[in-house]
């Protein structure tokens, strides 16, 4: 889940005179390079293969479309990074100095390998015997890649470029015809995320009115209303906490938790060492504050389903730690 800022985005020329990358990170790029220098390469070897073709491309429209600086900026590109990762093989990190536009052309070709990498999941995922564990791993790292290209320090801030490639390569798996055939590579999607299984949803409420409806988005391809069940969720943490306190008046989130658990005589105590009953207090309130109140002011259209998952997790356990509580027999009910 991602704060949504108005900062503006810095022009192309704007210099980071210092930025530390994760050695992980660097080697992804580089996988994403060689990724986009073979698209380059193929569709530079289809015209050259054509007789036709070859002849009809004239010298000006060679320019024109930048087949060979296309290819020559990607390849430096690419071995600017490797000569990068050299100089710091005892270094878990790697130090680069480069300007914003090289940020937004290394997001740029990052996205479009992670829709490669989508749709040979895909494939994967229609073959027999293929274990969950293997394509749950995939998802995260998907996911994990997905997130630092749009939340993350410089790239958060970056908006794509075009590339020079088509971007409607199909995979052999949609050539034949078990896929949508509209389906680019920057557009495709995974088929009903596998950790769904990882954790398990306990408080039955939640699980009836939460878990289906996230199974209905996955299943329909509406990723985007991932933050439908989030509210929903959050709805039902504070409806409890309502219950709980045995309030009737419209007090709602971060109020609801100050009266569940917060001062001398909370609602419902938790714990004898106030220490700990003044950081659950801080724990709902933090839930209710910015979990809840994004979802329920704003439409989140980029909610990972693992983090969706991991939020269900959370509000599960704040539930049950809400439901074993004690009442306090002195609190006076609102």
């Amino acid at each position: 889940m991602t704060t949504r800022t108005a900062t503006p985005e810095p022009a192309d020329s704007h210099h980071y005179s210092w930025v530390a990358f994760l050695r992980d990170t660097l080697d992804f790029f580089v996988c994403a390079l060689k990724y986009y220098e073979e698209l380059l390469s193929l569709e530079a070897a289809e015209v050259e293969a054509d007789p036709h073709l070859k002849a009809f491309f004239t010298e000006e429209i060679r320019q024109e479309i930048r087949f060979d600086r296309g290819r020559r900026e990607v390849t430096r590109t690419r071995q600017w990074l490797e000569e990068s990762l050299v100089k710091s093989t005892d270094k878990f990190d790697c130090d680069l100095s480069l300007e914003h536009g090289m940020v937004r052309y290394l997001k740029s070709v990052g996205l479009l390998y992670l829709g490669f990498l989508k749709q040979r999941r895909n494939a994967l995922s229609s073959k027999p015997n293929v274990t969950t564990h293997l394509l749950s791993a995939l998802d995260r790292q998907i996911t994990l890649r997905e997130e630092q290209l749009a939340t993350q320090g410089i790239f958060a801030r970056a908006s794509v470029l075009p590339l020079l490639v088509e971007q409607e390569q199909l995979s052999a798996v949609e050539q034949e015809g078990d896929r949508p055939q509209d389906q680019s590579i920057t557009h495709a999607r995974r088929p009903k995320p596998v950790m769904i299984d990882s954790i398990e949803i306990l408080d039955t409420e939640l699980k009836r009115r939460c878990l289906d409806l996230f199974n209905q988005f996955e299943e329909s391809g509406q990723s985007e209303r991932h933050d439908t069940v989030v509210t929903e969720a959050t709805r039902i943490l504070e409806h409890r906490l309502r219950t709980l306190t045995r309030s009737t008046d419209a007090a709602t989130g971060a109020d609801l938790a100050a009266r569940a658990f917060a001062g001398g005589t909370p609602a419902i105590r938790v714990s004898d060492i106030q220490g700990e009953q003044d950081a659950v207090h801080l724990l709902y309130r933090g839930v209710f504050g910015f979990i809840r109140n994004q979802v329920h002011h704003k439409l989140l259209s980029d909610l990972a389903p693992e983090r969706v998952v991991q939020i269900l997790g959370l509000i599960d356990y704040l539930l049950y730690v809400a439901n074993t509580g004690v009442p306090s027999e002195d609190r006076e009910v609102p």
